[in-house]
């Protein structure tokens, strides 16, 4: 009788790590994975425009429309395709860099304003819409 109930125990146990094993297994590829692509995909997007404001910055990009030209192609020629999520993704990064941007010259303005930020960077931002 008792070795009955230790073999019962025993398929008991390897029946509920199996299950662990597949709910853990979903969890990754279900949340885990695509979390972790969307981040990937977030800082090469936030390459590309740092990238795009840099050749901004020595003349060869002129418009805000050719800096997202710029950006939307190297995204293609590394096979990702440019969708409304991946517009969005862009802008993100566009602001994110304006805030950067606008933190370092405030903070060699005594009592800087967003407007001496503007002032000082030409009134131009990194705009790429």
């Amino acid at each position: 009788m008792n070795e009955i109930i230790a073999q019962a125990a025993a398929y008991l146990i390897k029946a509920l790590f199996l299950l662990l094993t597949g709910v853990l297994t979903y969890c990754i590829k279900t949340k885990i994975i695509p979390w972790l692509e969307d981040r990937q995909l977030y800082a090469t997007v936030k390459r590309y425009v740092q990238a795009a404001e840099k050749l901004a910055s020595t003349g060869k990009l002129a418009s805000s429309r050719e800096k997202k030209d710029y950006v939307l192609s190297l995204l293609k020629a590394k096979g990702i395709e440019c969708s409304p999520e991946v517009h969005a993704l862009i802008e993100s990064a566009v602001e994110e860099l304006d805030q950067a941007a606008s933190a370092v010259v405030s903070s060699f303005v005594e009592g800087g304003t967003s407007e001496t930020a503007a002032e000082l960077t030409n009134g131009k931002g990194y705009d790429l819409s």
